[in-house]
This record gives C-alpha cells, structure tokens and sequence, in this order.
C-alpha cells in the first residue's frame, strides 16, 4: 500500500493521540471519542465509512469539535457556504477494490484476487469551520435508564446471528468452534451499561465467523489476536455511537476485560509498531458495526 506522505503523518498524530488517550485513561478512553462517532457529510447527509470513521472522530476529538458534519471546499462554495480563514481541514482516503493486474482468475475466485488501493485522497473542513452553513440538529442525544438498556440489549440478542447464552458462565467471550456467545449473568455486572457494552464487543468477534465477515481468529497473546480485540472494542463503540449511547466511565468495568492492562498494552504495541493498523482494525470494525446493526434494525427497528 503505497500513500501520500501528508495521509501518512495525518494518520500518525491520530494514532500518537490515541495510544496517549489508551495509557492515560485506559478503557474509559471510549468516553472521549465516542460522541464524535458519526461523522457524516454535510450535503449528503451520508455517513464516512471505514478508516475515515476513525479519523474524523479523532480530529474532532483533537480539535474540539461537537459538529459531526464535513464537506469539501467547493461543496462550501457550492452551497454559499464561506470556509473561514485559517481553517484546518482533514484528510479522507477512497478506496477501491481492483483485480490484481496479472491475475487471470475465473469470477468465483476474483475475491482472493484483488487489493485495496488508495484511488484518491480529499481535504474536508468541520462545520465549525464553515461560516453560513444551518445549524446542526441532533436527535440522538438520548438519556437511558438501566431498563431501557436491558430492553435494547434484549433486542441486540434476538437479533444475533449466533446463539447467546447468559449465566452459564462467569467469563464473557465469544467461541468460535461452537459460534456462540457466552454472557455472564447480568446482576453480575456493575450497571445495565456495562453489560450492554461487553455484549456488544462480544457479537462484534461473532461477525468474524466464516459464515459472517469471515475473520481469522488466533491464539490468545499474539498480535493478531490483539487486533481482532481492537476491531471488536472499536466495533462496539460505533454501535453504541450510532443508538446514540453514550457510555459513562461507571460503565467500564475491567472484571470482564481478561488481563485488563495486557489488553490494552497489546493494543498500544500493535499501533506504535504500524500506525495504518488503526485504520485496518477501523475499517474492519465498521463492517462489523454494519453487519450488527443491519440485522439489529431489519428486526426492531
């Protein structure tokens, strides 16, 4: 993969702030990012999907920004909107799959045939930034209470794609040879919250199933291991972002986090050794974020 040097050290400050934010604050680093969550172009209205979910967040985290909106220059222009002086933009990369140049598959093997390549890099301003442009409207700002979060955890589990079993276990983990979910009882855990959020890191590993998004799972301890433990953390915070809830510190409970301070260095490891291993694990988590929220609202919504 070969990238623009300005993409390269853009994606480089996103890392260094995040390992910062991880070392600093440990898994309450969620709290910070995730209200920043749902970048979205203001024109469309689309949602930035993959790496550039990530990357707005963290420039909006960075920078100050509650505005999840972000436009072009010329989109601004186009719409009578004035881009202020002095504004800083951010960096989104499009990506396409394309057919290996030598490679003379038949159609049924074309998947393992392709690459991703970065066809083009665009320069994007915050609607903070931009003067004119109508005031945003949130409607997710949302204030749960702990039945509320059981009734939606009841949702999520009727809507897996794998069974969930809860109290037959002390341990919350995902197995991939049986593909089921376990689920320590919930009077077990510290609030409605955190059960939710375990939850949901749990059914984002269960994505990686063959039958699924098709993942591969290693042994606990190795590098790849902690990326998938990365893709399914960042995973659970874009589902939580996207109901529009806000986890709270109190909803970080470390008990169901095996080897609490491992994972995290494991994470901060696998970033200082390749920064565009954040955006790997981000584009991946948002196919899993997807794949869990399409059938959350194809069944209650």
């Amino acid at each position: 993969m070969s990238l623009p040097e300005s993409v390269k050290q853009a994606r480089a400050a996103v890392v260094e702030q995040l390992v910062q934010d991880i070392q600093e604050k440990g898994f309450s680093w969620q709290k910070v990012w995730i209200d920043c969550l749902s970048p979205r172009n203001a024109i469309t209205g689309k949602k930035y999907t993959g790496g550039n979910v990530f990357h707005l967040a963290c420039i909006a985290r960075m920078r100050g920004y509650k505005d999840p909106r972000w436009c072009t220059f010329k989109q601004a222009k186009e719409n009578g909107w004035k881009v202020k002086r002095g504004a800083k933009s951010a960096k989104i990369e499009h990506w396409k799959l394309v057919k290996a140049a030598n490679s003379a598959a038949p159609d049924d093997e074309e998947k393992e045939n392709v690459r991703p390549i970065c066809v083009g890099v665009w320069s994007v301003f915050n609607a903070e930034e931009i003067e004119g442009i109508p005031e945003f409207e949130s409607n997710t700002d949302k204030a749960f209470d702990d039945y509320e979060i059981f009734d939606i955890a009841d949702d999520f589990v009727s809507s897996s794609r794998c069974p969930i079993i809860e109290g037959q276990t002390a341990i919350a983990c995902y197995n991939p040879v049986s593909d089921c979910v376990n689920m320590p009882a919930r009077k077990s855990f510290n609030c409605a919250q955190s059960f939710l959020r375990v939850l949901l890191h749990e059914m984002s590993h269960s994505t990686g199933n063959a039958a699924a998004l098709d993942r591969p799972f290693s042994t606990y301890g190795t590098e790849s291991y902690a990326f998938e433990e990365l893709i399914a953390e960042l995973s659970s915070a874009f589902v939580a972002s996207e109901i529009g809830l806000a986890f709270d510190s109190e909803s970080v409970d470390p008990f169901f986090y095996e080897n609490h301070a491992a994972y995290l260095q494991s994470w901060v490891s696998v970033l200082n050794n390749d920064p565009n291993e954040l955006f790997r694990a981000a584009t991946k988590a948002d196919a899993a974020a997807n794949y869990i929220l399409t059938r959350y609202n194809d069944a209650h919504v």
